[in-house]
Formats: C-alpha cells, structure tokens, sequence
C-alpha cells in the first residue's frame, strides 16, 4: 500500500510539472524558441502591403468583366505600371535630391517640367483659396466692428488684414520666382540634349 501511494504520488509530479512544462513553452523546447527568427518592422510594413494588394486585387475581382476577363487583366497590369513608375520617381527623387544637395542646387524633386509647373499651380490656386477666405473674414470683422464703432478692434483688424495682404503678396512673389527657376533649369537642359 505505501510502495502504491508513493509510486502515485511520483507519477501525480512528474505528469504536472510536465503539463507546466508544456503550457510555458507552447510545445516547443527552449532552443527551438530561439531559434524562431523575430520579425522586423519592416517585414510587417510589407506583409501589410502584400495584403493590401491582395485586397485590392480581390475587390478587382468582384468588378465584371467582359467574356474574357481582359478588362480585369488590363486595370492589374495599368496598377501594376503605376506602383513601378511610383517606384522609379522614388528612386529618381532620391538621387536628384543627394545631388542637388551636392551641386547646391535645387532643381525640385525630379518631377519633370510639366508636373513640376502644375504642382506650382495646383499650390498657388490653394494659396489665393486661403488668401481669399481670410481676407473676406477679415472684411466681415471690420464691418462688424464698424458698425459696433469699436475703433480698438477696427484699428487690430486693419492691422491683421494688411499682414494677410503682406503673406499673400510675399508667397506670390516666392511662386513666381520659384516657375522662373524652373523654366530656366529647364532650358539649359534641353540644350545640352540637342549638342550631343
């Protein structure tokens, strides 16, 4: 009776620290733990747009398409083009970058002439938009002050709206020294392609 409970007792341990064992390590001994390659954060970034893609593709999936699927075919390969050319201004971008940096010069961030130009329009036409907005709630504070006859907040808003005018005429002048630094950067250029 006592070889039986103590033989109990030691098959009741060896079971329990075995299932600790277990339960710590998940099944897996120590050495195959660190074995296990950690992941970076890089390797997320890209599973996470890997499954994007993935994503996307299938949404493409749900769109009909005509008898051969071709219309499906051609927006992949259009999307497929449009992250390569992303890819490539990327790199071109980084390069002129170091190289501006290294000649002094900036000559933008290796768009070409055109999208550099409408980038330029795109940000004038949101500079006149604000310039717009604040000025005309800078008219409706003077007139309301006005009419209140507060010469104090009359006086500040006048004060306020010629700084606005001031900004606004500062950053059209930077715009269109900036388009005239592109266009000339531009011209040399062209030059130099046609003399060789």
């Amino acid at each position: 009776m006592r070889k039986r409970s103590v033989l109990l007792l030691i098959i009741f341990v060896v079971l329990l620290g075995s299932r600790t064992a277990f339960a710590k390590g998940k099944g897996r001994s120590k050495s195959e733990e660190k074995a296990r390659p950690r992941i970076t954060e890089r390797q997320r970034q890209r599973t996470r747009e890997a499954q994007r893609m993935r994503k996307r593709l299938r949404t493409d999936a749900n769109v009909p398409a005509d008898s051969n699927g071709q219309e499906r075919m051609r927006r992949r390969q259009e999307r497929i083009k449009q992250q390569v050319q992303k890819q490539k201004s990327r790199d071109e971008g980084r390069s002129k970058e170091t190289e501006a940096e290294s000649s002094g010069k900036g000559n933008g961030k290796g768009k070409e002439y055109k999208q550099q130009i409408e980038a330029l329009k795109k940000q004038m036409n949101h500079e006149q938009n604000k310039h717009r907005e604040r000025a005309a709630r800078l008219k409706r504070l003077f007139e309301v002050a006005k009419e209140k006859g507060d010469d104090k907040a009359v006086g500040r808003v006048e004060k306020l709206m010629a700084k606005e005018q001031g900004l606004y005429n500062r950053k059209v002048r930077r715009s269109m020294e900036k388009s005239r630094r592109i266009k000339q950067a531009d011209t040399p250029a062209k030059k130099n392609d046609e003399n060789k």
